[in-house]
């Protein structure tokens, strides 16, 4: 339950005093119950949304005694002072320039899906691209939540012949590519243009002549580390016993440490699949779980009082540095649509590794080039949200993202314009100081 006090607030602003008056306790998400229709809604970050005595919240803390203080809420101490519009205008360009990365690529092959990497060099044909290692089974559950964040070129790369899984997929999803050949074979890892790729995605697959399904997984994650140290790279695990394959390894007395406290897992290059075993074995202790986990991962969007879209944001370079993030977290909550942070990827702490910590301390620093996990996006990037169906939503979806996609490129193309009449402008001057300096030499000739 929630407090009198909170009881009329809107959720953006229950976010916001619970956040800063426990100390970042995180409210993501709430539970209404319809008592026309006797039923219940699980809502993430429906911002304007306002409470009521029977709603229950859904909150990250420490501990359920710390959750249970929203109970008896009252505030204490002062909100933060008014955002700047300069910096809610950065955040909300980082939203946009995050937009236009998850979606830039380079495919020279658009009549051409299928491609064998054994003998075919792909370097300067794909650029921007997702490349999987996997199998169409596990590429089809993949796929499905690609697309509701990106429109990248995916590539599965697999040393089988594509079966009728892969069929049904490529005439279901555009821009997705079958690779046939090995990420063992470290010529077939270049020629897949691993050097000019978004990322790298290594899924379990069941091989006869392999050990585990993990053990081609920690393989290849070291090929990729060794030679291509620069590329993104998240392998999932069954076990996660084989993260100490992988690399990274903590040293000495750290070795005792639990394995989701291993550098690998907390960097985000490591993902296990046991995780989500022991999250849905919680739902025997919380049965309220059950409906914020499939709202969590249903890919749209079905009630318009949202902003639930994930997203990830860089940490814009006019930002200060050493700034708290929860200087950072009041900010994008004043956005036009608020924007919860979730978690912090950190580039700037005492590591080798990124490091990503979900819902940091208030006080922790961050710095220009980290990056901020993020629920919900500005208004101006997800568009309206009065919508009265899933088939207008889709369609206004598509609509506003081909207008972002037309605003960038006008942009881009102003900027260069610009550019161009700076160069031409340089020339011409510097076309006058040489006329200048010939009219001198012959004057000086004369003379002579």
């Amino acid at each position: 339950g929630i407090s009198d006090y909170l009881v009329g607030k809107n959720f953006s602003t229950l976010v916001k005093l619970v956040y800063f008056e426990l100390k970042g306790v995180l409210v993501i998400g709430t539970k209404i119950t319809h008592k026309k229709k006797n039923k219940s809604l699980v809502l993430i970050n429906p911002g304007n949304y306002v409470l009521a005595k029977s709603d229950k919240l859904f909150v990250i803390a420490n501990d359920q005694a710390t959750a249970d203080l929203i109970e008896n809420f009252v505030p204490k101490c002062k909100p933060f002072a008014e955002s700047s519009s300069f910096r809610l205008e950065e955040l909300r360009k980082a939203f946009v320039d995050s937009y236009y990365e998850i979606n830039s690529s380079l495919s020279e092959n658009e009549s051409k899906n299928y491609f064998e990497i054994w003998k075919e060099n792909l370097n300067g044909v794909f650029a921007g691209h997702v490349l999987v290692w996997g199998t169409p089974e596990n590429f089809a559950e993949l796929i499905e939540v690609v697309r509701a964040y990106s429109s990248k070129p995916v590539c599965l790369v697999c040393n089988q012949h594509p079966n009728y899984q892969w069929e049904k997929l490529k005439s279901t999803y555009s821009s997705i590519y079958y690779f046939k050949g090995s990420f063992l074979n470290l010529q077939e890892l270049y020629n897949s243009a691993i050097v000019d790729s978004y990322g790298v995605l290594v899924l379990p697959t069941s091989d006869k002549d392999a050990y585990s399904s993990d053990s081609n997984s920690a393989l290849i994650a070291r090929l990729v580390q060794n030679y291509f140290p620069k590329v993104k790279l998240l392998v999932d695990l069954h076990d996660e016993s084989y993260i100490k394959f992988i690399g990274g390894c903590p040293e000495g007395k750290f070795k005792q440490l639990p394995k989701f406290m291993w550098p690998k897992f907390l960097s985000g290059e490591c993902f296990f699949s046991s995780a989500l075993d022991s999250l849905v074995c919680q739902v025997f202790y919380n049965p309220n779980l059950t409906g914020f986990l499939e709202k969590l991962v249903d890919l749209s969007q079905k009630s318009n009082l949202e902003n639930s879209k994930i997203r990830s944001i860089e940490v814009p370079s006019t930002i200060p540095d050493g700034i708290s993030y929860s200087e950072l977290f009041d900010n994008l909550l004043e956005l036009d649509s608020s924007v919860i942070p979730l978690a912090l990827v950190s580039n700037s702490l005492d590591s080798f590794e990124q490091v990503v910590l979900t819902n940091p301390l208030p006080s922790t620093q961050v710095f220009p080039g980290d990056y901020i996990l993020c629920i919900g996006e500005p208004l101006e990037i997800h568009g309206p949200s009065e919508t009265p169906s899933l088939e207008s939503q889709q369609s206004r979806n598509n609509e506003v993202q081909l207008l972002e996609s037309l605003k960038l490129k006008f942009e881009s193309y102003e900027k260069l314009q610009i550019e161009i009449q700076k160069r031409n402008k340089a020339l011409k001057n510097l076309q006058k100081a040489v006329q200048s300096l010939c009219e001198e030499y012959k004057e000086a000739l004369k003379h002579n």
